[in-house]
């Protein structure tokens, strides 16, 4: 779709609503057959021929409190498109699609049972005739949590171990931060149980790194990281034991941030100069830390050491004699990106999966190893499973799968048909926008 059909589809569905708005409260007032109500209908009846003359269906689709046409959003929402989004949440209505040939007179049927207190609007406009018009349920947090719900026993499994890796997070931060020495065995066994999981089934764990937790960041970061980590040192191609040694590193890469204070890493405002330069040292003191309270020689203090290096040695601390970071510093760097990007911050709200992504592609060469952004974006997904998205085709779903070779074309299950999973890549349809994922908005909640 060009830049000028969406900014078409977009006018025609902000004037469609503003139409069904006026004729709705002009309903109020007058009869229905009054010239008041009756010649707004025509104008829509209008509006909607053009529309549908190049689709046989156009759908107004409501989803988080957003309003598409098909798949294109309606940006900065009026009064009027506020009002219409308020009366579709309180009837249950997540979709109003218009068929071709639809008439004046089904548009002043359906215009009439907007008004009326009964919820029923669906089965109201069957009994009322109107075949040209059909309504969709309006999908709740619960249907969300129903479709990605951990259900099978190695779901459950899987979440176990991120459960259990969280504690360890924990555990090892506290250690830590009171300069205790540190059960390096313990981190070592719950690397290994995620690490047999993630190869077992990498798309239960692409589910569990979308796991959010505003209040306790620090901690369910180094987890997403390490599982982010450890699914493109798969898509690499690493052993088992590189694979451990990787996911051991990951989980400790932000340990230099204990001796960040906590209001820096909480400010809502830009950084100074001088407290830049605080953070800017967590790299050297998370290497410091590992070497004299884990007792690690090796890897894990690399990574610690070069996350923040670049693929072109632009970053920090400033490092003159190597070429590139090891291999395990750029794919750890690349998921602290990635799950910085999607995670909301004290200072800037959260990117949607397919843009972090995007900007991990368009950084490649600079802050990223091009091919390893490539293979992060295969192994990760442009939409990773539990993404709530809207279809090119009007209708909302939950990722279920990403297809490799097909970003835009994963496994979906349509919200609207519960357990029905559809592979985009057997059809014509696309994902058209991104809204969030399900796991987030329901941790959100």
């Amino acid at each position: 779709m060009t830049i000028v059909d969406r900014e078409y589809l977009a006018r025609a569905a902000e004037e469609t609503i503003r139409l069904i708005e006026i004729a709705r409260k002009q309903a109020r007032i007058y009869p229905l057959r009054h010239p008041a109500v009756s010649e707004v209908a025509q104008n829509l009846t209008r509006v909607l021929e053009k529309i549908t003359a190049a689709r046989p269906t156009v759908s107004l689709n409501i989803a988080q409190k957003e309003v598409f046409l098909d798949e294109v959003p309606l940006t900065n929402a009026t009064l009027t498109e506020n009002e219409f989004i308020e009366l579709c949440v309180a009837k249950g209505v997540g979709a109003i699609t218009f068929h071709a040939g639809v008439t004046s007179d089904e548009l002043l049927r359906f215009i009439g049972l907007l008004n009326e207190r009964n919820p029923a609007l669906r089965d109201k406009l069957v009994q009322a005739g109107v075949s040209h018009i059909e309504i969709g349920a309006l999908v709740s947090l619960t249907d969300f949590n129903a479709l990605t719900e951990f259900k099978t026993p190695a779901e459950q499994a899987a979440r176990n171990n991120y459960d259990q890796a969280l504690d360890t997070v924990w555990d090892t931060f506290q250690d830590l931060q009171r300069g205790r020495a540190v059960d390096t065995g313990n981190i070592e066994l719950t690397v290994r149980g995620m690490v047999r999981g993630l190869v077992t089934d990498r798309n239960v764990y692409r589910r569990l790194a979308n796991i959010k937790d505003y209040h306790n960041y620090t901690f369910n970061h180094a987890v997403n990281v390490a599982i982010l980590s450890l699914l493109v040192g798969v898509e690499v191609g690493l052993t088992p034991d590189q694979l451990n040694r990787l996911g051991v590193a990951a989980l400790l890469h932000d340990a230099g941030k204990l001796k960040v204070p906590p209001e820096l890493l909480s400010k809502p405002d830009a950084l100074s100069s001088e407290e830049w330069d605080i953070v800017r040292k967590h790299p050297v003191d998370g290497a410091r830390i590992l070497l004299d309270q884990c007792g690690y020689r090796g890897i894990a203090i690399t990574v610690a050491f070069e996350h923040h290096v670049h693929y072109d040695l632009s970053g920090y601390p400033k490092i003159e004699s190597i070429r590139k970071p090891h291999l395990f510093s750029r794919i750890v760097g690349l998921s602290d990106v990635y799950d910085a990007l999607t995670s909301d911050r004290s200072y800037r709200k959260r990117l949607m999966p397919d843009t972090a992504a995007a900007m991990i592609l368009s950084r490649g060469g600079k802050d990223f190893d091009p091919p390893l952004a490539k293979l992060f974006v295969r192994a990760v997904g442009m939409y990773p499973p539990d993404s709530v998205v809207i279809l090119t085709n009007g209708e909302s779903a939950i990722v279920c799968e990403p297809n490799v070779g097909e970003p835009f074309r994963p496994k979906v299950k349509l919200t609207r048909k519960g357990d029905t999973m559809i592979d985009l890549r057997q059809t014509n349809i696309r994902v058209g926008k991104c809204l969030d994922t399900a796991l987030s908005i329901l941790s959100s909640q």
